[in-house]
């Protein structure tokens, strides 16, 4: 790739602890690989006691970024995504659904200050979410 770096965004983050129960998932994973005749990837299980400081990130159009954590949000299928200005000022903490789960987030997308989310409902169909975002000043 070529170009020139923009910007670099730093914030202090809280660090969450891998929990066993995550664990027990990334084997399970690796377990129905193997079910399925997928051979895993040829290297053992490793385990540091955190997760890294996100997950993964979007932008809207405007240049806004929306960072997902590995923090809970308050319920149990949201987590906390900062939120950066085009300058790289943080803006706040949002809560947002990750339907697919921390290992497979469904998409999210923000355009026109509407954020656009897949929800997985209890009976496995998919809902379209669309939320209108409004924005102070800052």
């Amino acid at each position: 790739m070529e170009g020139n770096l923009i910007r670099k965004i730093k914030k202090d983050y809280n660090p969450v602890k891998i929990s066993a129960e995550d664990k027990r998932e990334k084997e399970r994973q690796r377990e129905e690989m193997k079910k399925r005749g997928v051979p895993p990837p040829p290297v053992e299980l490793y385990f540091p006691d955190y997760w890294p400081s996100f997950h993964h990130l979007f932008a809207d159009e405007q240049g806004r970024l929306f960072v997902m954590t590995y923090e809970k949000g308050e319920n149990s299928r949201e987590f906390i995504y900062d939120v950066f200005s085009p300058q790289g000022i943080f803006l706040g903490k949002i809560n947002l659904p990750n339907y697919g789960g921390i290992n497979n987030p469904l998409p999210i997308k923000a355009k026109h200050n509407h954020l656009y989310l897949i929800r997985k409902k209890e009976n496995d169909y998919h809902d379209l979410v669309v939320y209108r975002m409004i924005w102070g000043s800052h």
